[in-house]
């Protein structure tokens, strides 16, 4: 594949599967989509078969960030509050972003399961961007649509490999 079909084939891949997320997320007023599913659909449409790329790394990273994510917000007590302005940042915060970043890094090495983008769903969440845990469901579900868009045009187009 030549480097102007493939810049067209990862530009339109995630131009569709953005497009129809954040078309859902206007529909439904829910974190259907969100900053680390860009990272996420550059790696399934650049290199579907790379480790990062696979449906267990995607499914299972993200999952566990979110987790990790909350349950730092949690610790932390800022799972009531808004998030801080970048400017004036607690140390409550300090210590949850931390914490999530850590706990995620760990968990994903320990399960073998290597997806950087988790390291920023981890980071919505302790972060305060996301506090509720419905839509930390949300989150997962669109992840799992994102990798069901990139799977199926992968194998409509026989793309498997980056070369």
């Amino acid at each position: 594949m030549g480097q102007l079909s493939r810049a067209t084939y990862v530009g339109t891949g995630s131009l569709l599967s953005m497009g129809s997320l954040a078309v859902v997320a206007a529909i439904t007023q829910s974190p259907f989509i969100f900053p680390s599913l860009g990272p996420t659909a550059y790696l399934l449409y650049f290199s579907p078969s790379s480790p990062a790329s696979t449906p267990r790394a995607c499914l299972l990273g993200h999952a566990v960030a979110l987790v990790c994510g909350y349950f730092a917000l949690t610790v932390a007590g800022l799972a009531d509050r808004p998030p801080d302005a970048a400017v004036q940042v607690e140390l409550a915060r300090v210590i949850a972003a931390g914490l999530s970043l850590g706990l995620t890094c760990f968990f994903l090495v320990l399960l073998k399961c290597d997806h950087p983008p988790a390291g920023a769903t981890t980071l919505i969440v302790s972060l305060g961007l996301i506090t509720q845990p419905w839509q930390l469901v949300v989150m997962e579900i669109a992840v799992g649509v994102l990798l069901l868009q990139a799977l199926a045009l992968n194998a409509l187009t026989r793309r498997r490999s980056q070369s």
